[in-house]
């Protein structure tokens, strides 16, 4: 009985953080149920919203759904699962983002250039040119990047190209503005 309480927390606990404070998903929207990552035991799985295990547990770490997918860890390693639980994107990269406009930042590990974007298919829309990449709420979808350290930060659209910058340092756009400071 005991044991039955740390796991309902945990439970709980993890619907409250994935929940508070999002905007509705596209599957909330289009009334599917969502799925939530959820702790259970030593390894994460996802439920529904009445807290029915629909994906086993079977991931080092999981995070929410987005666009239909979800980023899961196994062997130290990220991809997406869809709601099946069905392996889409194979687990390979570094790190993971989710899916926000049809794109996901990933961290291939590479040692020089790891990251770049790709699409729900796994393709790579922008290859991995850069050493770290990241979104915002920017015009057009513009992502914050850095190819070279010596270069700096530049606002890059969604193939690559350098669309603002480079600057001396830069954040990402947050309510259509963004932090930037030129030179040394």
């Amino acid at each position: 009985m005991h044991r039955r309480r740390p796991v309902a927390f945990a439970v709980i606990l993890a619907l409250l953080v994935t929940a508070c404070g999002r905007q509705q998903t596209s599957e909330q929207t289009s009334g599917m149920n969502p799925l939530f990552p959820a702790p259970l035991g030593t390894a994460w799985g996802f439920i529904d919203n009445r807290g029915k295990i629909i994906i086993a547990p079977r991931f080092e770490a999981a995070q929410p759904y987005s666009e239909g997918l979800a980023a899961v860890k196994r062997e130290g390693r990220w991809g997406y699962i869809d709601r099946n639980g069905s392996e889409v994107i194979p687990i390979r990269y570094r790190t993971v983002q989710s899916f926000r406009n049809g794109v996901a930042i990933v961290d291939t590990g590479l040692p020089d250039h790891p990251v770049g974007l790709i699409d729900t298919s796994g393709s790579w829309v922008t290859q991995p040119l850069f050493r770290s990449l990241s979104a915002g709420d920017g015009p057009d979808g513009l992502l914050l990047g850095q190819k070279e350290p010596a270069e700096g930060f530049g606002f890059y659209d969604r193939s690559g190209n350098l669309v603002l910058g480079l600057y001396f340092l830069a954040f990402p756009f947050a309510q259509g503005r963004a932090r930037v400071k030129k030179g040394a």
